[in-house]
């Protein structure tokens, strides 16, 4: 099985990627770190004070791990399945709004009453929804109020230009947006 999670950056991805990890098992990519530690970019943008990833590089590297996940669907797809199909039909109704999250530590409290004994992969980053959309069983988005993200991106002192640039990216549900466009089975976080 394997489980893309995205989202704006600092809206807690790592975090619930590692937690979701420790619950089930499940092997846990952080794509970013993996990006800048194997060279899977082509140059730094000094500008946006960003690496501009290597879409070919980055999925040649990911390919070996999405082979060895992908096809196992057993209590955690059906998990994921029935919280997607709930969300389907309020996003159709009501479009990504802070109604629409499913609270992150219900999944998390959720899961460790699980009996997990099945192979999983993680991939984190907020562009982890742009690879093998035929191969990945769940997408999560992970949003989080504007105030909070806006807090978390000065903590890491990000530019003004880059926190406007990341608030507006989740004000507009971009990774949502290119998730759905991409064909994923979407499920929607909140923190």
């Amino acid at each position: 099985m394997i489980i893309l999670i995205t989202g704006t950056p600092g809206t807690g991805k790592t975090s619930f990627s590692r937690k979701l990890s420790e619950i089930t098992g499940f092997k846990h990519i952080e794509l970013n770190k993996e990006i800048k530690e194997n060279m899977l970019y082509e140059e730094y943008d000094k500008e946006k004070d960003t690496l501009i990833m290597d879409k070919k590089k980055t999925a040649e590297f990911l390919n070996d791990y999405v082979k060895k996940y992908s096809g196992v669907k057993k209590k955690i797809y059906s998990y994921f399945k029935e919280i997607q199909e709930k969300q389907e039909i309020m996003l159709k109704e009501n479009p990504v709004n802070e109604k629409n999250f499913y609270p992150i530590e219900k999944i998390l409290n959720d899961l460790q009453g699980i009996n997990i004994k099945e192979k999983g992969l993680i991939i984190d980053s907020h562009l982890s929804h742009l690879f093998f959309p035929e191969k990945i069983d769940f997408c999560i988005v992970i949003k989080t109020k504007l105030k909070e993200l806006e807090k978390r991106l000065k903590k890491r002192n990000y530019t003004e230009e880059k926190i406007r640039e990341n608030i507006d990216s989740e004000i507009f549900n971009v990774c949502f947006n290119e998730a759905v466009e991409n064909g994923l089975k979407v499920v929607v976080l909140g923190n």
